[in-house]
């Protein structure tokens, strides 16, 4: 496990109050994104959230019933569609639809 991905757990468990599950789409994501995880990343994140606090709170009330809310790295991407939405559309690596929540809870046109 590489020390952003430990970053992101960390902040998941903090911010969504689960234990987030890793698996194979973990390296996937975290490699689509290498260059966006700067050395500020966990600043940055725990900024981002405390701004959108109510993010964690939809990622706690899916984390049964959607997948991909279990992830970690689920936190990387509502930060990137805040910041980068059209890098992230074109750089995502797995399935598109599992976007369109996200740009919806950010108030945002997929």
């Amino acid at each position: 496990m590489t020390n952003d991905t430990l970053i992101i757990s960390k902040l998941y468990h903090r911010y969504v109050g689960r234990e987030p599950l890793i698996d194979d789409t973990n390296t996937v994501v975290m490699e689509a994104f290498r260059n966006q995880l700067t050395p500020t990343l966990e600043q940055d994140i725990v900024a981002f959230m405390d701004r959108y606090g109510f993010i964690g709170q939809r990622i706690a009330g899916r984390y049964d019933t959607q997948r991909i809310f279990r992830q970690s790295w689920i936190l990387l991407v509502y930060y990137l569609v805040k910041l980068h939405p059209n890098r992230l559309k074109e750089s995502w690596p797995l399935a598109m639809q599992e976007l369109e929540i996200v740009f919806s809870d950010m108030g945002m046109a997929f």
